[in-house]
């Protein structure tokens, strides 16, 4: 096994610039492009991960097709992923504010870039991997209020009274796969977790993956390639213990591997699906009356945000009622991950991990585009949220997300008998 990692600094040069939900003349610390390049002498493969909030397909095709031209790394072995990191550039379009189209030429270029560096840096290695335990840093943002109605983000104090419990559970598992070359240096370690990162929103800030980028670079020299988990119904803490409890977790799952391996295999496998839209008849008469909005952020109703949906949405109706996607999975001998183009609800997650029953299975969520946030049917059987409120960032048929995961499933049990 060959591979190589890099990191590109992705920050903004030039302000004022729009961010995702405001606007700024300076960052709090810098953003990045990470990636990371395995090649076993027949199938290569390559992850990159953005420190933005969403990379639609259209940007992802671009960093695939500039990777494919410079490298022997073919599009469908190459995973784009965000750290669904809030504190960026507006790298989307929603009821308020408009893209930033030079960052976003600056970003793609950027990403491919650091692809490049990683495989031009590629050397013979040896991996590990350990999984941990950590329910410190999450929680499940959706609640169950006492007249059976859902709420996303409430602001609870000691004297609430209207919620009754959390809707779902969260995903504990920290994972950490680490990289050396043949001298024993660290070269590099992807990390996957769980969480929204969306404390510094309407800021530059790499959030919480910033601080773990920061602790794996400080204590190894090593680069350091976070893929988000499914975090479609999960939040963080705060920045800072959240990420150093979590740079504290990688540190002790780092150490305590003793096993590394140079001859692990790569395979890989990638789906296109083609997904339904769902109605548009709740947005439509929601729009006309606002007051049948059910706890979702009030504040993207008084932006506009849900009128701008209802005009999107129609025009993506009138292309047909559908969108499509590809579904990713790389075995990394002992290791998998699967990607998701969503904000996928971590009930999906726990369940392909379950169903599939092999340690060291991965979901990387906001992956290879992004179709909004695909809750499980359970959630759509209450009235309100945020993520199950029709919308743009809401749209598809409630069945998408067991779609996606039985799909998962089937490429998982083709590349383990590979």
């Amino acid at each position: 096994m060959k591979a190589g990692f890099a990191q590109i600094d992705i920050s903004p040069d030039y302000f004022p610039i729009r961010t995702y939900f405001g606007q700024v003349d300076n960052i709090i610390d810098p953003i990045f492009a990470h990636a990371a390049v395995f090649d076993d002498g027949i199938e290569k493969f390559a992850f990159l991960s953005l420190d933005i909030v969403i990379a639609e397909w259209e940007y992802v095709n671009k960093i695939r097709d500039i990777v494919a031209a410079n490298t022997d790394i073919l599009p469908s072995n190459l995973m784009v992923s965000t750290t669904h990191n809030h504190a960026c550039p507006a790298v989307v379009e929603r009821g308020h504010f408009k893209k930033e189209e030079p960052y976003i030429e600056t970003m793609i270029q950027k990403g491919a870039d650091a692809v490049i560096s990683a495989w031009e840096r590629r050397e013979p290695v040896v991996c590990g991997v350990a999984s941990g335990y950590e329910d410190r840093v999450s929680y499940n943002r959706r609640y169950i209020r006492r007249d059976g109605t859902v709420i996303t983000q409430p602001l609870i104090t000691p004297t609430t009274d209207e919620i009754l419990c959390c809707e779902g559970p969260i995903d504990p598992e920290v994972a950490t796969l680490c990289v050396k070359n043949m001298d024993g240096k660290m070269l590099g370690v992807i990390v996957n977790f769980s969480a929204h990162a969306n404390r510094k929103m309407g800021n530059v800030s790499s959030d919480y993956p910033g601080i773990i980028y920061k602790d794996v670079k400080d204590k190894y020299g090593a680069d350091c390639v976070f893929l988000c988990g499914a975090c479609g119904n999960i939040n963080s803490g705060p920045v800072e213990s959240t990420g150093a409890n979590l740079a504290s977790d990688v540190r002790k799952l780092i150490d305590s591997i003793t096993e590394f391996e140079a001859d692990w295999k790569v395979v890989s496998r990638e789906k296109k699906l083609s997904l339904p839209l769902r109605k548009l008849d709740e947005l439509e008469a929601s729009v006309k009356n606002p007051s049948l909005f059910t706890g979702v952020l009030r504040s993207l109703v008084e932006k506009g945000w849900y009128d701008h949906s209802l005009e999107l949405l129609r025009g993506l109706h009138k292309k047909g009622g559908h969108i499509d996607v590809i579904v990713q999975v790389c075995r990394l001998g002992k290791t998998t991950f699967a990607s998701v183009p969503c904000e996928y609800f971590v009930e999906h997650q726990l369940r392909i991990k379950e169903k599939n029953g092999k340690p060291y299975t991965y979901i990387v969520t906001l992956a290879n585009g992004w179709l909004g946030y695909i809750p499980t049917k359970e959630a759509f059987a209450r009235k309100g949220g945020h993520e199950t409120t029709t919308a743009f960032w809401s749209k598809m048929s409630p069945e998408t997300g067991d779609i996606l995961a039985n799909t998962i499933l089937e490429l998982l049990k083709e590349t383990e008998q590979v």
